[in-house]
């Protein structure tokens, strides 16, 4: 019975495990505006977009993204110094599909960033500099990392039909040994 138990057990970990994937957006069409909020006011300024190439991917502005895999590297062409508002920044849109996770593991020489700094919301990315005054020398490092697996309700109605079965045939078992 114990046997059963972990094979059930070990198979809906699986199942789980296999939703999750490597994410990356070669292939993917992304856009960069840069943007300011201030006020309550919104600022688009289109940049440019582009195919993110397999070996890598470079937008240059006053800020330079750079794509490879599952790697964004963000570098900076001036000491600009960003405005203190509600958000200064830039907005990365995959036009293709959404970010299937969110950017994690900030390395980075900017002082004072962070990863609460970024945001991912659907095919939006958001960087916030608001406040900062980068120096060319500065990088910002983030990696994504895709979300955790979320089983369906199907596969919990599974397991508890299979716990079920397994504990009634133990119930069985158990009677039969008594008699």
């Amino acid at each position: 019975m114990r046997r059963i138990l972990c094979l059930s057990l070990l198979s809906l970990a699986a199942a789980t495990a296999a939703q999750a994937s490597v994410v990356d957006v070669v292939g993917d069409k992304v856009s960069v505006e840069r943007v300011v909020v201030d006020g309550g006011i919104y600022q688009s300024t289109p940049l440019s977009s582009q195919i993110i190439a397999a070996g890598g991917s470079v937008f240059n502005h006053d800020a330079t993204f750079a794509f490879s895999g599952d790697t964004l590297t963000i570098g900076f062409a001036s000491a600009y110094p960003y405005l203190k508002t509600l958000f200064d920044g830039y907005k990365l849109t995959d036009e293709t599909k959404s970010f299937a996770g969110t950017f994690k593991g900030a390395s980075t020489t900017l002082a004072n960033f962070c990863e609460c700094r970024v945001t991912t919301a659907g095919k939006n990315l958001f960087v916030n500099l608001g406040g900062l005054t980068p120096l060319t020398t500065d990088t910002v490092v983030l990696k994504l990392v895709p979300l955790p697996a979320v089983p369906e309700p199907e596969t919990y109605a599974m397991m508890l039909a299979g716990l079920g079965l397994v504990a009634g045939i133990a119930r069985r078992r158990s009677k039969a040994v008594i008699a």
